[in-house]
């Protein structure tokens, strides 16, 4: 258990004893000063209850010649049905062991930086003399004490603390702390914690350590020529709430009734989230469903009982996350039987939807959104029968919060597009639609153009968003209708749309691709496309020569406008976004979501590139080619050209050249 692990940290103190004892005593209690500091603020966070859990010693502030013998300590419980206090008695047996000085100490209570309140009632007497306080600095109190050389005496504390206002009390005494902050070695010690009834461990939570004595009348831990090793834990039901459970077992066993195992219900789901902890949670819990469970057996029309198990098992649902969806379904069966026993009844039916609307708060909070859904999808069926609960206001609330919540969640998790399906499926696209813009479909492009003599091939690479492929089907559809080009989309990531456009001319071409053009869905993710099949100059000519022919290419795109597309889509979301009021929850989500949406269109302006490869075939020789780069935003101009020497006529020429000068040669030789 959490609360008991400082136990553990003080336990560290005995295994360093010797070593810090040769570092001498001030180091020591500096030390301890220090490590109490920050296990004491551990206690009070581990600390269920509202009180520190109220064992306290002391310590001399400068260990000396005064040894500690011996100690006993002896603690009661006393509750007012408010409030369990603690009544501790603590005996010092102290030795001067200097044989020729009196010996003046002040000694410190607690002993160690503890959190507040301060005990009340403290009293320190010695020798049955008590002794003045004054306040410390760190401390709550101070006193002094001195002996009379080679002296015993008896320093006797007590004080009152309050250990617990709620269902449990937590009490521990720091018996480890006590041997080691006093010189000297601690020859015997008992502790004993009295009852006023003989003690039933049955409302016993937890008691360490396990090494004591059980009677009729206490509970004894006795230490000899040794010094403890751990702190006496106590964690317990308050007397007074143990005497009503008793009183309600025996009146449950008595006369079986509804109210008795609801009352025994309420008390036992209040012990099991007493404190953050599952044992003590295992522990009741069952008990507390077993009891709303018989409750609803003795009068099956008692509809706090279907109520107060609902509850319950929503409890069991938030708590362990891997039993959340089966205690869900059985919380909403037990509203739905609640509503079947009182149908007819207005405050049960809004009980009904009051728990349906804890149960989606709850969820909401935890951030469980689908669970949430569940809830209200589960009440939409309840409510066949009744349809004013889900037109209910507190119904209609958590399903907007829930909307909201569950959209903002998806914004900051996954994005926009997710965000939006979620207002979508719940408000309607009109609700999310801003005036006069649009949502980008598209993530990013890269456009790769490659052309060569006769044929030019586009090949489309599309980030769609949402894995959005209607987009690009009816981008591919609308231009395979024109018949100018051959097409072929490939379902790859990103995807991959394939455009073939032949041509047997410069004219030709332009003409297929303001075809292609035309067909474009209107919209500005496409602006890069479009630009490039409507480019402001093309010329592709062929000047034929006597030896051979001349092929020019020029190209002119601007890129321009692309750009200015994005932009304004951008500026319009923005422009919508800031005309909403941020105070309603619903607009900032919007504004949220549409702020967004702007930068992803100026990111796909960024994101979106062209290439163009230019290849050409000259005679003789390789091909020759030719890259360009562009992006949104640029004008980009492209020139090539190649030479084709007309061989095959050059090779006539020189073969009639040749035949002739050997015929010339042969006439000549004959004469």
């Amino acid at each position: 258990m959490s609360s008991f692990s400082s136990g553990k940290k003080w336990q560290s103190f005995q295994d360093s004893r010797s070593r810090i004892w040769m570092q001498g005593w001030r180091a020591l209690l500096a030390f301890l000063l220090l490590l109490l500091t920050s296990a004491a603020a551990g206690l009070g966070r581990a600390q269920a209850q509202s009180d520190y859990p109220g064992g306290y010693t002391l310590a001399p502030l400068q260990p000396g010649a005064i040894a500690l013998l011996s100690m006993t300590v002896d603690i009661s419980f006393h509750d007012d049905g408010q409030v369990t206090t603690a009544e501790v008695q603590v005996n010092y047996r102290l030795h001067n062991r200097n044989k020729s000085e009196t010996i003046s100490t002040k000694v410190a209570a607690p002993g160690y930086l503890a959190p507040d309140p301060a005990p009340r009632n403290i009293t320190l007497q010695l020798n049955g003399k008590e002794l003045p306080l004054e306040p410390g600095n760190q401390q709550w109190w101070l006193a002094t004490i001195t002996l009379k050389p080679d002296t015993r005496a008896n320093l006797v504390m007590t004080y009152s603390a309050r250990v617990g206002d709620g269902p449990l009390a937590h009490f521990r005494y720091p018996m480890e702390l006590t041997g080691q902050l006093w010189p000297g070695r601690l020859e015997s010690a008992r502790v004993t914690i009295g009852f006023p009834e003989p003690p039933n461990p049955q409302s016993w939570i937890a008691l360490t350590p396990e090494t004591y004595q059980l009677s009729a009348e206490a509970v004894t831990w006795s230490y000899d020529l040794k010094d403890p090793q751990q702190p006496i834990d106590f964690l317990f039901i308050r007397p007074s709430l143990w005497k009503t459970i008793q009183q309600v077992r025996r009146d449950a066993a008595q006369q079986p009734s509804s109210q008795a195992y609801k009352t025994l219900g309420a008390i036992y789901a209040q012990l099991a989230t007493a404190i953050e902890n599952p044992d003590i949670f295992e522990r009741y819990y069952p008990l507390a469903v077993a009891s709303y469970a018989q409750a609803q057996q003795l009068d099956p029309n008692d509809i706090d009982a279907y109520l107060a198990l609902a509850q319950l098992y929503q409890l069991r649902a938030d708590r362990v996350p891997d039993d959340a969806a089966a205690y869900t379904s059985l919380a909403v069966n037990e509203f739905a039987k609640a509503l079947q026993h009182g149908a007819d009844d207005p405050a049960i039916q809004q009980k009904v939807v009051d728990g349906v609307a804890s149960l989606v708060a709850r969820a909401r909070a935890r951030g469980d959104f689908d669970a949430a859904n569940a809830y209200l999808q589960r009440l939409k069926a309840i409510a066949q029968q009744h349809p004013q609960l889900v037109n209910n206001e507190a119904i209609q609330e958590q399903r907007m919060a829930l909307t909201i919540d569950w959209a903002r969640h998806a914004l900051e998790n996954q994005g926009s597009a997710p965000a939006r399906a979620i207002l979508v499926q719940a408000l309607g696209q009109d609700a999310v639609q801003p005036p006069l813009a649009e949502f980008a479909q598209v993530n990013s492009l890269y456009v790769d153009v490659r052309t060569q003599p006769h044929l030019r091939i586009i090949n489309l690479n599309a980030a769609v968003r949402e894995n959005n492929l209607a987009l690009m089907d009816d981008l591919a559809g609308r231009l395979a209708q024109t018949g100018a080009a051959k097409l072929e989309l490939m379902e790859t990531d990103p995807v991959l749309l394939h455009i073939a456009i032949p041509f047997a001319d410069d004219q030709d071409l332009l003409t297929r691709q303001r075809v292609l053009a035309d067909a474009i869905p209107d919209r500005p993710e496409w602006a890069l496309l479009r630009a490039i099949l409507l480019p402001e100059r093309l010329r592709w000519q062929k000047v034929e020569e006597r030896w051979r022919t001349v092929e020019a290419y020029e190209e002119q795109i601007s890129l321009v406008a692309v750009s200015a597309d994005a932009g304004m889509q951008a500026l319009n979301l923005e422009r919508a976004a800031n005309a909403l009021d941020g105070n309603v929850p619903l607009n900032a989500l919007l504004k949220a979501i549409w702020t967004r949406e702007a930068q992803l269109w100026r990111d796909l302006a960024t994101h979106s590139r062209v290439r163009f490869t230019l290849t050409l075939y000259p005679q003789p020789g390789a091909p020759l080619e030719q890259t360009w780069s562009a992006a949104p935003g640029d004008d980009l101009f492209m020139s090539g050209s190649a030479v084709q020497h007309h061989l095959g006529a050059i090779l006539l020429i020189l073969l009639g050249a040749y035949s002739v000068f050997v015929l010339a040669t042969w006439l000549l030789l004959r004469k």
